[in-house]
């Protein structure tokens, strides 16, 4: 029965990943002398290919819907391997489609690749940046107004709408993120921008962390 089925899904692990995926058919091994050198195609035939063949294919396709609301893109990443840090970023949403929304968000936060394409890796006490957490609040989370159990906004008596946050909250979300910066691979120093881990959770820099009080969504 349908019910069975998606018991069985449900009970199922994840079936090969991505990254692996890539690997198995030799894209871990491009270099610049070869076509696929910078190319980006590679991720989007893994997830098609997943999509359509996996065993695990609930899994698969919750995975998807999720990287649709927490969002990164083939384009405005300034990586060479960009399709393997898709790769990986595709293999975490797929390990948690099952899971708490609270452990996606946090994956999805000190994901590399995330860190990348919003901006929040190295974002520093001297220059925040406010793109990840506007983003985190918007799409990812609450959303801009506050809804009804319909999906209907909740409106005053004038008709105007009630934000579930004001831009200080998103001022000191993004004061909060700071700190976090790329893992490095063969131990390079955190200033090593050619040995970054893109398979890898971001990890914190004390050094540039904002250390003053936050105020957001009414805690300090």
């Amino acid at each position: 029965t349908y019910a069975d089925w998606l018991e069985s899904q449900f009970n199922a692990g994840p079936s090969q990943g991505g990254w692996d995926w890539l690997n198995q058919r030799g894209y871990a091994d491009i270099s610049n002398d070869t076509a696929y050198y910078d190319n980006s195609y590679p991720a989007d035939y893994m997830i098609w290919y997943q999509l359509m063949k996996s065993p695990d294919g609930l899994r698969k396709r919750v995975a998807l819907a999720l990287s649709e609301i927490c969002v990164v893109s083939l384009s405005g990443v300034d990586i060479t391997w960009r399709c393997h840090a898709m790769a990986w970023y595709w293999d975490q949403l797929v390990n948690n489609a099952f899971g708490n929304y609270r452990d996606i968000l946090r994956a999805t936060t000190l994901n590399a690749y995330m860190g990348d394409y919003l901006d929040m890796a190295n974002s520093s006490r001297t220059a925040t940046n406010e793109h990840y957490a506007r983003e985190l609040m918007e799409l990812f989370s609450t959303g801009v107004d506050k809804l009804n159990p319909d999906g209907a906004a909740i409106t005053d008596a004038s008709g105007a709408t009630t934000p579930n946050y004001t831009a200080a909250d998103v001022k000191d979300i993004a004061r909060a993120l700071t700190g976090w910066t790329y893992t490095r691979l063969n131990g390079a120093p955190l200033t090593d921008n050619n040995q970054i881990d893109y398979a890898s959770p971001m990890i914190p820099n004390a050094a540039i962390y904002d250390t003053g009080a936050k105020t957001f969504l009414g805690t300090t």
